[in-house]
């Protein structure tokens, strides 16, 4: 498992801050500037509200004692400047629960749709229930992580066969802490915003793409810069059978790459949505959970994770 070391909420990696409480609104300075700059021109008034009554006070003198000085000042406050908003990062498509959601559909592994949230929304976590499926299996990875991608060789078969035979729903939750192993590349939230790319432009070839990201032959390895944005669209475009124009400009522009990071935040920063010990966190990858129990068990095991599912209920062939 790749760990998060130390506590992920406070965090020494100086490629990563420490969580904001909303980190979907933009993390400007604009805000405490104006507070500041509104404290000094009240002081600035007062000050002058209190050099303009010793004025008055000393005129009101010469003038009793029949002097003809008119010494006088005036000053105006300028209002606080600037309209500056934090402004919301930008939401893909399809990731409304804070994750990649995957269910059945006629026979096959498809993405549940959601519309993408404006504003500075949080993610809206949902269970089983609300998603419509009888158990909820969640999957926190990062696509640098080498461990999920052995969990996902050795279980890729087993979660699809629990989507399309076990009326699971399957929810991958992409971070991006990683980063700091890839040489300032920024891999992991490259990827991530990858992914989140497809979900929105190209939702029915999301499987496929998450897939192929977590592919052994193609993850790069720690320490290294990793792949640039034109490998991981070519490699998507393999996998897919085609990436549509939309996904491609998308993944080039980095368009959800603030999301993504945002995305990863969020979930260190909060307890496990439906967890059944309450508190949860996220300690490292892959974290997976079956109805709010994490899988206690070796990620490469396929046959102690399957018997996992089945003690959880999940109905397997």
């Amino acid at each position: 498992m790749s760990e998060i070391t130390p506590d992920p909420q406070t965090p020494a990696d100086p490629q990563r801050a420490t969580p904001p409480a909303n980190p979907f609104a933009a993390t400007h300075t604009a805000a405490a500037e104006r507070g500041t700059k509104r404290a000094m021109i009240w002081i600035a008034a007062a000050l002058v509200a209190l050099l303009f009554t010793g004025l008055m006070v000393w005129y009101t003198t010469v003038q009793l004692r029949g002097g003809s000085d008119t010494t006088g000042a005036a000053s105006t406050a300028e209002a606080p400047g600037g309209s500056d908003e934090a402004t919301a990062v930008e939401w893909p498509a399809n990731l409304a629960t804070g994750g990649i959601v995957f269910v059945e559909r006629d026979g096959a592994v498809d993405l549940l749709p959601s519309d993408a949230p404006s504003g500075n929304a949080v993610p809206a976590p949902v269970d089983a229930a609300g998603i419509g499926a009888q158990h909820h299996i969640r999957v926190y990875l990062d696509y640098r992580c080498p461990f999920c991608s052995l969990f996902e060789e050795a279980n890729a078969d087993t979660l699809e066969e629990a989507v399309l035979q076990g009326g699971s729903a399957v929810e991958i939750h992409p971070l991006t802490f990683l980063d700091r192993v890839s040489a300032g590349s920024a891999y992991s939230s490259r990827a991530a915003g990858a992914i989140e790319c497809v979900a929105d432009a190209q939702p029915e070839a999301t499987w496929e793409a998450h897939q192929a990201l977590l592919a052994q032959s193609f993850q790069p390895k720690e320490g290294i810069a990793g792949h640039d944005n034109a490998a991981l669209i070519a490699e998507l475009d393999r996998a897919t059978g085609g990436l549509n124009n939309d996904a491609r400009s998308c993944i080039e522009q980095e368009r959800f790459v603030p999301f993504a990071q945002a995305l990863n935040d969020w979930s260190f920063a909060n307890p496990v949505p439906g967890a059944k010990e309450a508190g949860l966190k996220v300690t490292g990858t892959p974290f997976v959970l079956v109805d709010g129990v994490p899988y206690p068990g070796d990620p490469e095991d396929p046959e102690a994770f399957r018997a996992f599912l089945t003690q959880q209920g999940v109905s397997l062939g």
